[in-house]
């Protein structure tokens, strides 16, 4: 490998988990020609077979200790490594796609093999040692090394549950973030990198709100998120934000221009660079070409946590189906890749669904209201629906129909701000939660 692309491959073995998902055994520390980059990259191998996840920003200090315990490395090896590291974790290089470096990781893979095996095929026949088992043994190594899929396995009870318990330390609150609202967040956590979560709500129910939510939520606790607005116009959404941001009305909006940019300001710093707003409402968005439109950001610096689309019923089918059924098939197709785009990619994914017209004024809604598609439910990790309250118009009832990973069937009632674009009111649903309990 020339130098650029041994420093594109040890960039993304350090923090992409789509590549490592796909070449973490092609990742050979022999391929690269400094010490140091062996380094590098043994600790990235070995930190993704072990923990399932990209090493970060954990690799200096894992490589230092490494280096450390060797007692073999002198102080220009380690100005080298420093360096190295600078580089590789800053942003002089200039990305590229991850799946073009996948297939050239592989091919370099593929060449060096055959040289190997032609070069111990010479050698064997000039030493008169070639037989028709040396063959086969050559074959079944090719078989095993150039084809096998790359699977991380361990047996449950050999792995020492230290580990585990490591494993959960490293990855911290970003496993599972909070969606800032407090009488959920204090009940279960909800859903982390690789899963799949959908927000069911009555047309108008309050989805677009819930989701301006989430992406203030995400962002105040460092991740990077792609909303998709394929319904509402991004003017709209942005005026969501606003309001929420600002805790102005929404109607208020145009009058208090001069509150508005001191609160933005104010809020910047903290937002800058982590959310990004993709107007799709253009149609024809499927979910391949979201997959794309996140990966082209990626290339631009921009590695989204999460993914946020409103909503599923805009979403554009690849296969097409006919007959009676065709919609239900075409929603089974599109929330298959949603669930694989989230899996491969490691990323937090949500999609709004909305129910049928008799959920309109319920405060309970269950899974059965979902509109076309009940499946649809089964094929993600966590559910929520939205229900209201006639009488008290800022009331929200949020119940929990599904959770693989926590409890389920349980619902909490909060308080919002709908005229001004809040989706939780933390004081209101204290006051609302002391009412109720009087």
């Amino acid at each position: 490998m020339d130098r650029e692309l041994r420093y594109q491959v040890l960039r993304a073995a350090i923090r992409d988990n789509a590549f490592l998902r796909d070449a973490w055994q092609d990742l050979d520390p022999e391929a690269f020609s400094s010490k140091e980059e062996q380094a590098v990259a043994d600790v990235c191998r070995r930190f993704f077979e072990k923990y399932g996840e990209p090493v970060g920003g954990l690799v200096r200090t894992l490589v230092e200790d490494k280096l450390n315990g060797t007692g073999k490395w002198g102080e220009e090896s380690k100005r080298k490594l420093g360096k190295l590291l600078d580089t590789l974790l800053g942003h002089k290089l200039e990305p590229v796609a991850v799946k073009a470096l996948i297939d050239r990781v592989k091919e370099l893979k593929r060449d060096t093999f055959y040289e190997r095996a032609v070069e111990e095929l010479i050698s064997s026949q000039e030493q008169g040692e070639l037989t028709p088992e040396k063959l086969a043994e050559l074959v079944e190594r090719a078989n095993r090394e150039l084809t096998a899929e790359p699977v991380i396995a361990h047996d449950y009870f050999d792995e020492p549950v230290r580990e585990r318990i490591k494993r959960r330390k490293l990855r911290g609150y970003r496993e599972y973030p909070m969606l800032d609202i407090e009488p959920l967040d204090s009940q279960i956590q909800v859903i982390g990198p690789g899963h799949i979560g959908m927000i069911l709500a009555p047309p108008g129910g309050g989805k677009g709100l819930c989701f301006v939510h989430f992406d203030i939520a995400y962002v105040l606790q460092g991740l990077r998120v792609l909303h998709f607005t394929l319904e509402d116009p991004i003017d709209l959404v942005e005026n969501r934000l606003d309001a929420a941001l600002c805790g102005i009305p929404l109607a208020k909006l145009k009058r208090q221009g001069k509150r508005v940019r001191k609160a933005f300001e104010a809020a910047k710093d903290k937002f800058r660079g982590k959310l990004r707003i993709v107007d799709a409402t253009d149609g024809g968005w499927t979910v391949s070409r979201m997959e794309r439109m996140a990966e082209q950001y990626k290339q631009n610096g921009f590695d989204a946590d999460a993914i946020i689309i409103d909503y599923d019923d805009e979403i554009v089918c690849e296969k097409q189906f006919k007959g009676e059924s065709a919609r239900r098939f075409e929603f089974a197709e599109i929330y298959r890749r949603l669930r694989r785009w989230a899996k491969n990619t490691n990323k937090i994914v949500w999609v709004a669904a909305q129910t049928t017209r008799q959920a309109v004024g319920l405060k309970v809604i269950s899974a059965k209201h979902v509109a076309e598609d009940y499946s649809k439910v089964r094929k993600v990790f966590f559910a929520m629906t939205i229900g209201s309250d006639p009488k008290r118009p800022d009331v929200r009832y949020l119940n929990i129909v599904k959770h693989r990973l926590d409890k389920a069937n349980f619902g909490v009632l909060i308080k919002s701000k709908y005229g001004s674009g809040i989706f939780y009111d933390p004081k209101g649903t204290e006051r609302l939660q002391r009412e109720e309990q009087t």
